[in-house]
């Protein structure tokens, strides 16, 4: 039977009303129970989702009666008739919210839509966009192969962005602002890392091979399973009341490679080591005490100029190094260091033959001034004169 016009008009009909939500939607639920003032129009008072059973008789087709009841309520259930083409939650309504409801033809099927016009009467809500990112229809979308942010202020408290590799990327990456947990957190698929926590105030940077730089409250800790270099273009300032620097395990070697060394302690400094090695002039501008001292040759008279310190101007970032020439002069009036005991004993030897001549013919008379001079020759009474 053909169709007329009046018919298709009649089947194809699109009503729509204006309503309200007469209850808080249910979570992850699509469903809403929504008041039509126009459907119910005796319907006065607190909005409220009622319903009343009321006893009929009907007739069957043999004409016998037949008690039943009827139920009737001043709602509709209404499912979301979706908005928003990439929208994975349907909004989260409250109680009062003005709603669309569409109902097509003669179909028992209601759906809704929020009109946006009472949003600020909600309290909390999940709002969650997807855009697909696959290469075959068949898979079905989820975080494996789309990009998508979600608001949560329901559940999660958090805000959430986050990519996938659905189509070839190389990487995945993940930033959520956790407002529960007082943090935030940017992560990719290969466990490298940077956090903030705010409760603990900690700023935490690790990559997956466990290189790290920590910020932690007042205290900043930096560590590498490997390797760690500095490298500044212009200056680098270490400001601190003390330093410690450890390099007792391994080999255990400390290297300073530089043009010139300027260090100045202002109470002492100590080095302790089994040997210690000066390789070039040392100058010694102010006494200089040892327990023990070998040298091959001692010199006495005035050093030269003394050696100057290298410098650093810090606001203009440029080092100075000071022209300083070794001072090697050795004048010929050079004396000879001597162990005290051999000597001694060559005077006591003298002192002896001359006591032996002495007492065969008399002379010399006395033996003092060379022993006098063997006792003077010990290096601590020896002046460098």
């Amino acid at each position: 039977m053909a169709v007329n016009d009046a018919q298709l008009l009649q089947t194809s009909a699109l009503h729509s009303w204006v309503g309200y939500a007469a209850a808080d939607k249910a979570a992850n639920s699509i469903s809403l129970e929504v008041m039509i003032p126009e459907m119910t129009p005796s319907v006065t008072g607190t909005l409220t989702n009622t319903t009343s059973s009321q006893a009929v008789q009907l007739q069957d087709i043999n004409g016998n009666t037949v008690n039943s009841s009827v139920t009737t309520g001043n709602t509709v259930t209404a499912d979301y008739m979706g908005g928003s083409s990439n929208r994975k939650y349907p909004p989260d309504v409250v109680k009062g919210e003005q709603v669309k409801v569409t109902k097509f033809a003669n179909a028992d099927k209601y759906y809704w839509e929020s009109m946006g016009r009472d949003d600020t009467k909600r309290m909390n809500e999940t709002y969650r966009v997807d855009a697909a990112n696959r290469s075959s229809f068949s898979a079905p979308l989820d975080d494996s192969n789309t990009y998508s942010m979600e608001i949560d202020t329901k559940r999660a408290k958090h805000i959430r962005l986050k990519t996938s590799n659905g189509t070839g990327e190389s990487f995945t990456y993940q930033l959520i602002l956790d407002g529960a947990n007082s943090q935030a957190q940017l992560t990719d698929d290969q466990g490298n890392s940077v956090l903030i926590n705010s409760s603990s105030q900690q700023i935490i940077i690790r990559n997956n091979k466990q290189a790290f730089i920590m910020l932690n409250g007042e205290d900043i800790i930096v560590g590498a399973p490997r390797d760690i270099t500095f490298k500044a273009g212009r200056q680098m300032l270490i400001d601190s009341p003390l330093i410690t620097v450890n390099a007792t395990s391994g080999t255990g070697v400390l290297a300073v490679t530089t043009n010139a060394i300027a260090m100045t302690a202002k109470n002492s400094l100590v080095l302790t080591a089994p040997a210690i090695g000066l390789v070039g002039a040392v100058q010694v501008p102010m006494i200089l005490t040892a327990l023990n001292i070998r040298a091959e040759t001692y010199a006495n008279g005035s050093p030269s100029a003394t050696y100057g310190a290298a410098s650093i101007g810090l606001a203009a970032a440029a080092g100075v190094v000071p022209t300083t020439s070794p001072d090697t002069s050795m004048p010929s009036n050079d004396r000879h260091s001597a162990a005290y005991e051999q000597v001694s004993q060559a005077f006591a030897q003298a002192a002896a033959y001359f006591a032996e001549i002495n007492a065969k013919i008399g002379v010399p008379s006395s033996t003092d001034a060379m022993t006098n001079a063997s006792t003077a020759s010990i290096m601590n009474n020896l002046q460098g004169t």
